[in-house]
């Protein structure tokens, strides 16, 4: 072998190694770049696990306190369901002493342009005649006759107290 063709050797070689060098150092370079993009979105991606668990936090003590305000309503609502079954009970009682205390005249005899409310009123005051001012107060309803007017017949008429 000749020094010229060693000394083509070597320069192929060292050709070869430049090139080589070359590739290597971009691909570094490349990797370097992809290497600096994932630590980019990995700090993004902290930043966005970080806003997550607040707002995880956040919602953790949203839903305790509707759960609170639910325990709260749920009872709330037990009250006012006893209080209505008390009502309802009382109003129940109530309807069964209202006929009990209703005053019931007999033996009205009917016109067939009746004013019920009317003839109970002259009626009392005939009876009782320093109850004519609070009438309308202590007379809640007067009940006249259900069927039609006639003239010949009497029938029975309900009074309920206010």
């Amino acid at each position: 072998m000749s020094k010229e063709s060693k000394s083509q050797e070597e320069d192929i070689t060292n050709t070869a190694l430049l090139q080589a060098i070359t590739s290597l150092t971009a691909r570094f370079d490349s990797q370097d770049e992809k290497l600096e993009e994932m630590a980019n979105q990995m700090r993004r991606n902290g930043i966005t696990i970080a806003e997550i668990s607040k707002a995880v936090e956040f919602n953790s003590a949203e839903i305790k306190d509707c759960k609170e305000k639910c325990l709260e309503m749920s009872k709330s609502v037990r009250g006012l369901t006893a209080a209505l079954n008390n009502l309802e009970s009382r109003t129940s009682e109530l309807e069964g002493y209202k006929g009990r205390w209703s005053l019931q005249i007999n033996g009205m005899k009917e016109r067939s342009e009746e004013d019920p409310r009317r003839e109970v009123f002259d009626l009392i005051a005939e009876i009782a005649p320093h109850l004519m001012q609070k009438l309308d107060d202590i007379i809640d309803t007067v009940h006249g006759r259900l069927e039609g007017a006639r003239e010949t017949k009497t029938d029975d008429c309900a009074i309920h107290n206010a």
